[in-house]
C-alpha cells in the first residue's frame, strides 16, 4: 500500500511540475515577445 501511495504521489508531482514548467515557459515567452 505505501508503495502504491508513493508511486501515485510521484506521478502526481511529476505532472504538476511539468504543467508548472510549461506555464512558466509560456509566460517567459510572452514577456520576451512583448519586449521583456
Amino acid at each position: 500500500m505505501p508503495f502504491m501511495l508513493r508511486d501515485r504521489a510521484f506521478s502526481l508531482g511529476f505532472v504538476v511540475g511539468l504543467s508548472l514548467g510549461a506555464v512558466l515557459d509560456t509566460h517567459h515567452t510572452i514577456r520576451v515577445e512583448n519586449g521583456g
